[in-house]
């Protein structure tokens, strides 16, 4: 009886598992992906601009309550962390240090792997420790 059930079971087996395998997958986005996907070029070398408000908070460089830099050392300032508004929707609620009330401007780089948001301003309203970041990596 067994091996009269295997004849029957087996080809219909057989059968599903290689029209099963033969199927193609349409090419459609799984429920929720894709909602939000851009192209490469909505990203390649894009430009926006930032405009900083009032401080809200403290540069988080020392450990101590108020930091104070003589003018005898050249290029160290603590801006603090300022409040923002921009078109870089990428930015979203990212913490940003800079000169209170100033214009900076940022720009997507992309590379092979990554796509880098550069904050771009004169050196003199780049934040001290932002400094080592952008010396030769761009």
């Amino acid at each position: 009886m067994l091996k009269k059930s295997f004849f029957y079971i087996a080809p219909i087996l057989i059968a599903l598992i290689v029209s099963a395998c033969a199927k193609e997958r349409e090419t459609k986005f799984a429920q929720g992906q894709g909602r939000d996907f851009k192209s490469v070029s909505d990203y390649r070398n894009k430009r926006f601009v930032l405009n900083t408000g009032q401080a809200i908070g403290h540069a988080n460089v020392t450990a101590s309550e108020s930091l104070t830099v003589e003018d005898s050392a050249k290029g160290v300032n603590n801006f603090p962390i300022v409040s923002y508004s921009t078109d870089a929707k990428l930015l979203g609620e990212v913490p940003f240090r800079g000169r209170p009330n100033l214009e900076y401007t940022i720009e997507y780089r992309l590379t092979d792997s990554y796509l880098k948001v550069v904050k771009v301003a004169a050196e003199k309203d780049i934040p001290y420790s932002e400094i080592p970041y952008i010396i030769g990596n761009w």
